[in-house]
């Protein structure tokens, strides 16, 4: 037996839309793993090149740049469910 009939039931997905499934979610956890990767990367350059007295200016531009972007999630996830 294979565990395709599971994972489609634990994921709530039929069978047929299990392959799709999965192939979006290996490509999130790609893009959430080079997104956390330039992040910290970003953050590392910067705070070394500034300072420790830098950090609040950091994360008061981090928050101007990704406001945007959670507010544009938000309204899209409202409209298309």
């Amino acid at each position: 037996m294979t565990a395709a009939p599971l994972l489609a039931r634990f994921l709530h997905v039929r069978r047929s839309e299990l392959e799709r499934t999965l192939q979006v979610a290996g490509f999130a956890i790609l893009l959430g793993w080079a997104m956390y990767t330039a992040f910290n990367a970003t953050q590392a350059i910067f705070l070394i090149k500034a300072g420790p007295h830098a950090y609040p200016l950091f994360f008061i531009v981090l928050a101007l740049a990704v406001w945007p972007m959670v507010a544009l999630q938000g309204v899209l996830t409202r409209r298309l469910g």
